[in-house]
């Protein structure tokens, strides 16, 4: 056995093949109706090949201490079989020929065969579905287990990737992988990418080359009847060769569509027809261009940015900023800024903030609100916004206080001269303190920004209004709006300190 293949050209029942520490290249090449198991302390490389039949392949590592090389499983068989692994394998390929298809090839990564002692907690593993008409791949990492180097190459078929924590009630396992789609004739028509049960998928790339469409057409949850379904966060490290990402709204199987996303490089275009949740620090999340139709899309509550070059939101969009930042930077292109205050004012809604467009599921209908600012229009641009360099091209959007016009999270002596300014005019923005999204400064908008004179919106996110007394902050409006604010200014203004009274 030492350093010879071992080749079983054609048996019905069980070939269990134990091989020595020194042995180099085992193999077992077989055609099968029953089962193929190769128990091993793998040194070398190990190939093992399936020809036909209905088998089911096990790899397991008999020693804690042995770590191997790279194990070759080839399927050929013309109907479906199963392929499954236990840790300990230092590489896994996994191939399929151009043949009728491959089912269902699975990586536990963690204890599924618990009387395996000693299982490593990480491998890396290859998986190759060629041609084949219709593959299904699953990674899964178990409880405090991970799978890591995966990569996963599919072809022109109908391929299905996915990644899922392999407990859903211990769903604390992650995968990293690399998938490449084969673009075929439609840029990887019929691929999809699924990711689920709570579990993180860290993909390092989408490898290939052009840059691909990458659609999550089939990213869902699984509900398995207890009434608890969670979805998965796709975390993609390296975003340079997805030139398309779209998620879709609809799914063949009865589960909730949900894209958890993280983007640590940008994402070319990400094209939103069902749900995508931003996940994670927000430090920062980039898309080139993101497009929402009819579908919604969130970000965590963690004041984080999300930075595009450009947004379009149309059929019933949603853009759910919370707490976040927003930046536009529309350099070389056309100023989007009043489309961008037209979203917010669609989203606004008179204050309730459950229209379609950019929205907040922060704000509220007197206190907290997005307010946005034409960089063009300050004499000096903001240079940084949300912990990201901008310039005068950038449309910048935040969670603030109604009344602050010029977007610095707090509501003072600058936001009540802008609004002295432009009182009672039309055609007028946020920052020229139109707080109400109607195109117009007047007396609304005056008893907002009264309201919250001299508050922070970093206070009201602790919970917290500054430790002046509601007398002192109108007492202290009333004496900065003299000299400041115009004949009608001012008698809406003493209209409101007498009103409060």
């Amino acid at each position: 056995m030492d350093g010879k293949d071992i080749i079983v050209a054609n048996y019905s029942g069980f070939l269990f093949v134990d091989q020595v520490p020194a042995a180099s290249k085992p193999t077992a090449d077989g055609n099968g109706d029953s089962g193929i198991e190769v128990q091993t302390l793998f040194n070398a490389d190990a190939t093992l090949r399936i020809e036909a039949g209905d088998d089911d392949t096990l790899i397991m590592l008999t020693d804690s201490t042995s770590s191997g090389g790279t194990v070759t499983v080839t399927d050929n068989e013309s109907h479906a079989a199963t392929t499954s692994y236990t840790a300990g394998v230092t590489n896994l390929i996994l191939r399929t020929n151009d043949v009728q298809a491959t089912d269902y090839y699975s990586n536990s990564g963690d204890g599924t065969f618990v009387w395996v002692p000693a299982l490593a907690t990480q491998m890396s593993l290859t998986i190759d579905t060629g041609d084949a008409t219709y593959a299904e791949v699953q990674l899964g990492g178990g409880q405090n287990r991970s799978v890591v180097g995966a990569v996963v190459h599919t072809g022109a078929g109908n391929d299905r990737v996915t990644v899922s924590a392999w407990d859903r009630y211990d769903a604390d396992g992650v995968v990293t992988a690399t998938v490449d789609f084969d673009p075929g004739i439609g840029s990887g028509l019929g691929n999809s990418l699924i990711v689920g049960d709570g579990g993180t998928a860290t993909l390092e790339k989408f490898s290939g080359s052009p840059s691909h469409t990458i659609t999550l057409s089939q990213v869902y949850v699984i509900d398995e009847g207890d009434g608890y379904a969670e979805a998965g966060i796709l975390h993609v490290a390296d975003a340079s060769s997805i030139e398309e990402l779209n998620v879709n709204a609809t799914s063949s199987y009865s589960f909730t569509p949900a894209a958890f996303i993280e983007a640590a490089a940008d994402i070319g275009t990400l094209n939103a027809y069902g749900q995508v949740y931003f996940a994670g620090t927000g430090a920062p999340w980039r898309a080139e261009s993101l497009y929402i139709s009819g579908g919604y899309v969130a970000c965590d509550a963690v004041w984080g940015t999300l930075r595009v070059d450009s947004l379009t939101i149309d059929s019933g969009g949603v853009l759910d900023l919370s707490k976040n930042y927003l930046i536009v930077d529309w350099t070389g292109e056309s100023n989007p800024y009043d489309t961008i205050w037209g979203y917010i004012g669609t989203a606004y809604n008179g204050g309730n903030w459950t229209g379609r467009g950019i929205t907040t599921s922060e704000g509220d209908s007197s206190v907290k609100a997005l307010g946005a600012m034409d960089n063009t229009f300050p004499a000096t641009p903001y240079s940084e916004f949300g912990g990201q360099s901008v310039d005068a091209s950038c449309v910048l959007v935040r969670l603030t206080l109604y009344g602050d016009a010029n977007v610095d999270g707090t509501v003072n002596y600058s936001d009540l001269l802008k609004l002295s300014q432009n009182y009672n005019q039309s055609g007028k923005r946020w920052y020229h303190g139109d707080s109400t999204y109607d195109g117009v400064v007047n007396y609304p908008d005056m008893l907002l920004l009264s309201q919250n004179y001299n508050e922070s919106i970093e206070d009201f996110d602790r919970m917290e209004r500054s430790s002046s007394s509601a007398a002192e902050r109108m007492a202290q409006l009333l004496a900065d709006a003299t000299g400041v604010l115009g004949k009608d200014a001012m008698e809406d203004l003493l209209a409101i300190v007498a009103n409060w009274q």
